[in-house]
């Protein structure tokens, strides 16, 4: 094995697919039971902007186009498992697994976040209320002709509040400050419903509680509380949807690090420890964008330094067009 990597989201997904147009053998560990990461845990359905020649697309087709991208190299995946070891010994990565061990040339750390999980509301007697609470949309007509609250004011919540006005009744959005984290993209994008009325915000507002209507089992109602002056506005949804971010665990296997980033290489990815990449969302260095098209440069950078660097064996550089080109020719053959 030339390159282990850890994480099937977006980034460790075109890693794999640089690797194996470069003449190496990879293969990919991941916690979840599938791949996509966050694509697909989190967001599914929730439309992407930054990938190049999409105005939009969905993250859960992002990762199928990924995956059919990779398809003729047959690579090998790992899920379900979790990473316990990883060190660089006598000029290898070994990695132990709670299931299995691995050994290879080099690994690239593409966990992103790490293990994530939706930060829950932070309301008490919510046992009644899971059906009608979504931290994950996964089916977007559940929510047609219906009214929906949305809380909070970064890029996700602004999401799938646009994602929503073409499907649900009313849109109300709720965020506890007056300024939104969200790019000024999406805030221009949201305006013209603004006016039509079909999305309601409210700021700076939090949610206080909620309860079941006493006329309507199909009803939530919510209380809105100001954060600046305590004023209250009572309305009722068939649906909320909580976008508070998500809590973090992740291993930064001692290298250098701030706070649960990897400290990198700028132009080669490369950790604090030789043989040990970091690309997307694990990653930090001067200038980093938090976006997947960088993830992605992230991803080509690393797997070219390890190819020039790191690979003995022979083999003749291509140009992508030609290489994969190739590979597709003999799989059709």
């Amino acid at each position: 094995m030339d390159v282990i990597i850890i994480g099937a989201g977006p980034s460790g997904l075109f890693a794999s697919f640089i690797c194996n147009l470069l003449g190496m053998k990879c293969c990919i560990i991941d916690s979840l039971s599938s791949a996509g990461g966050q694509c697909t845990a989190l967001y599914s359905d929730k439309p992407i902007y930054d990938i190049p020649a999409y105005s939009q697309i969905l993250a859960k087709d992002l990762i199928k186009n990924l995956l059919l991208q990779i398809e003729p190299f047959n690579v090998q995946f790992t899920f379900d498992t979790i990473v316990q070891f990883l060190q660089v010994i006598d000029d290898k990565v070994h990695v132990k697994t709670n299931t299995k061990s691995f050994t290879a040339s080099a690994c690239i750390l593409a966990s992103g976040a790490g293990t994530v999980s939706n930060i829950k509301l932070p309301l008490p007697n919510l046992e009644k209320l899971q059906h009608k609470i979504h931290y994950k949309l996964e089916n977007l007509q559940k929510f047609k002709d219906k009214t929906i609250l949305v809380i909070g004011g970064g890029d996700s919540a602004l999401d799938w509040t646009l994602c929503l006005m073409n499907i649900a009744k009313t849109v109300y959005l709720v965020h506890r400050r007056v300024k939104f984290r969200a790019s000024q993209f999406s805030l221009k994008n949201l305006q013209p419903y603004l006016v039509s009325e079909k999305c309601k915000m409210f700021t700076p507002y939090q949610l206080i509680s909620a309860n079941l209507n006493d006329k309507s089992d199909d009803l939530v109602h919510c209380l809105l509380q100001n954060t600046q002056n305590d004023s209250q506005i009572k309305i009722d949804v068939n649906y909320i949807i909580p976008c508070l971010g998500v809590q973090q665990a992740i291993n930064t296997w001692n290298l250098q690090s701030v706070g649960n980033k990897v400290c990198v290489n700028a132009c080669t990815m490369e950790s604090s420890q030789k043989r040990i990449y970091a690309i997307g969302d694990t990653n930090i260095y001067e200038n980093k964008q938090k976006l997947i098209v960088c993830g992605f440069s992230e991803a080509t950078l690393a797997a070219y330094h390890i190819r020039q660097n790191l690979i003995t064996k022979h083999h003749k550089f291509e140009y992508s067009t030609s290489a994969y080109g190739k590979i597709l020719s003999n799989v059709n053959e």
